[in-house]
Parts: structure tokens; sequence; C-alpha cells
């Protein structure tokens, strides 16, 4: 009995250990995606608590988007971090009361080394970024074309609705698209009555789904047109934003 004891507890201790590589893996790549030109941190955090999504040593990528900072993990996708604007060099020097946001049993934080020349396979089908595949689908699309318009639509659907997805919205002068990048990486054109109708637009984006709610979060286009441009959300609130968070779900 004690050698399966042992046994079990070893094979327990290698899964966790793969799953831990895995997520470390996928974060990294979330990185890799957004471009060197976004500010950005791979970090691990030591997690308390024994329940939620993260396990008890978990990896996640912050990024700067808009002012503001922003959390990813391969567990529950990408949400707010700062709570407040006006306080980003404050929030970059110290992730420890926003972790705590987060949860509650977030406690010591480390930011791991720049992989300097590591080798990654190519991220496919990374979990819950679609938050992060939208941005890049819109820096990709304005290096095609010029881009009026823009926005992220975030909604929320399923039992409760707790499950949420974000998409690429924008404008040129041919029309208004859609990327939704769980189906493809292809634009779906829409009717442009659609473009300022968040609830109508998730509906379409998402057919028979009971959509509970949307937003808009407008793209910022002045700050340049290139395909190396750090696009920026323009209108988030200034009160507490995790209301607002992106959970991705299935992503």
């Amino acid at each position: 009995m004690k050698g399966l004891t042992r046994s079990l507890l070893i094979l327990l201790l290698l899964t966790t250990a793969l799953a831990g590589q895995t997520a470390l893996r996928q974060v990294k790549q979330a990185r890799a995606r957004l471009g060197e030109e976004v500010w950005a941190r791979v970090i691990r955090v030591d997690n308390t608590a024994h329940h939620g999504v993260y396990p008890s040593q978990a990896y996640a990528l912050v990024f700067e988007f808009n002012g503001i900072l922003w959390f990813y993990t391969p567990y529950d996708g990408t949400q707010s971090f700062s709570i407040y604007r006006g306080r980003l060099e404050q929030d970059k020097n110290d992730f420890t009361p926003l972790l705590r946001e987060i949860n509650r049993g977030f406690a010591n934080y480390a930011v791991l080394p720049e992989a300097v020349g590591e080798s990654l396979p190519p991220a496919k089908n990374l979990p819950n970024a679609c938050f992060i595949e939208s941005l890049v689908a819109l820096r990709q699309q304005m290096a095609r074309e010029e881009v009026t318009h823009a926005a992220l639509l975030a909604y929320y659907y399923g039992p409760e609705g707790r499950i949420g997805h974000t998409v690429l919205t924008y404008e040129t002068r041919k029309g208004f698209y859609v990327v939704n990048s769980a189906i493809s990486a292809r634009p779906a054109a829409m009717d442009r009555r659609l473009a300022a109708d968040a609830m109508r637009l998730a509906a379409v984006v998402h057919p028979g789904a009971r959509v509970a709610r949307a937003r808009l979060l407008p793209v910022d286009l002045t700050a340049g047109r290139s395909a190396q441009v750090t696009t920026m959300l323009a209108s988030l609130a200034a009160e507490a934003l995790h209301p607002l968070a992106t959970k991705e779900g299935t992503g």
C-alpha cells in the first residue's frame, strides 16, 4: 500500500510539473504574439487558495494597453489588471495589490527573465486568448489597408452570463467587418448599422447564444497605422475596471 501511495504521489507531482511547464510556454507564446513593442512581463504567482481555476503556482502575462495593465492566463483568459487610471508606473512597480484583486489567494510573485533567443513552438489555439488574438488581428489588418474605426466587442453569455468572449470589429471605406478568432482569422462582412449596437452585434456574431451583456471598447487609431504600432483602447472608464474584464471561457 505504501508503494502504491508513493507511486501515486510521484505521478501527481509529475503531472503538476508538466501542467506548469505547459502554462508557462503558453504565456510566453502569448507574449510573443503581442510583439516586442508592447510592454509586457511574464510572471509566476504563488497561490494559497485551494479553490478556483488557478493552481498553487500559476503563470500569467501582464501587459500594457491604453495606459493600464491587463492580465492574461491560459486558465481563464484576459481581464483588466489596473484598478484606476493614472497609476500606470505605480502599477508596473508593484503587482501585489493588483494580484489580490484578481484572487485573494495570490501571494508572492516573481517576474521571469525575458527569454531572449528562446525557441518557442508556433502559438496554435492558445487557450482563452481571444482578447490578445483580437489585438493581433487588428495590427495585421492595419498593415493591409486603412482602418477608419475599430473596437473590441466583449460579450457574455451562457448560464448566468458568466462565459465571455472578445472579437475585433473594424471599419474601412469598403464596409464594416468582424474577426472572430475562435472561428477564423478571415474578416466577416457585417451590416454597418450594427457597428454601434453591442447587444445586436453580439447576437449576430454568436447566433443561438443568449447574450447577457455586451460592450464595445473603441480603439484609438491615431497612435499610428503601421503593422508595428501598438493599438490602444480609448474609452474605458476611470473607475474600477474588473467588472468589464474579459473572462474568455473557451476563448
